[in-house]
């Protein structure tokens, strides 16, 4: 699903980020990929944070498409952060474009005419190719890699 939110935005915002942002055809695809990976990780931050209600209320449109929502938010800091950091963006640049692109894939997550509707969380997760016993564990192991230093758990007892 996101693969295809990510499609609709290319083609709908290729030609604005040409003319606001004076990004060349190549600079759009990787902004793209950049967006995908930046929705993905802070949704999947956000599952991880415990704030798969949240998630689910703005899938359903329950919840308001702004920069107040925490998983607006994430995900914006998470785009504004990638792009700097994989395409060279000043933080102005940055900024300016995750103001274009961020608000419009999010309107069109939270658009049930066009992504349809989650029951549950668990629905919401299979939709979103997020499975929630990998969460899990990938969670479980950043406390204990192993019992190694580097865990959180090593590091406060190592």
């Amino acid at each position: 699903m996101i693969d295809q939110l990510i499609n609709v935005a290319k083609s709908t915002l290729g030609t604005k980020l040409n003319n606001e942002a004076g990004l060349n055809e190549n600079e759009v695809e990787k902004t793209m990929d950049v967006a995908k990976e930046s929705v993905f990780d802070g949704l999947k931050q956000e599952a991880l944070g415990g704030n798969l209600t949240g998630i689910l209320n703005l899938f359903n449109g329950k919840e308001q498409v702004s920069t107040s929502n925490s998983i607006v938010s994430t995900i914006s800091n998470l785009f504004v952060s990638k792009a700097a950091e994989q395409l060279g963006f000043g933080a102005d640049k940055a900024t300016m474009i995750c103001n274009i692109v961020i608000p419009f894939i999010m309107e069109k997550f939270s658009n049930k005419d066009e992504t349809g509707e989650a029951k549950d969380e668990a629905g919401l997760m299979s939709m979103l190719g997020l499975n929630a016993d990998d969460a899990i564990s990938g969670l479980l192991s950043s406390f204990t890699k192993g019992g190694d230093s580097k865990s959180i758990l090593g590091g406060l007892f190592g």
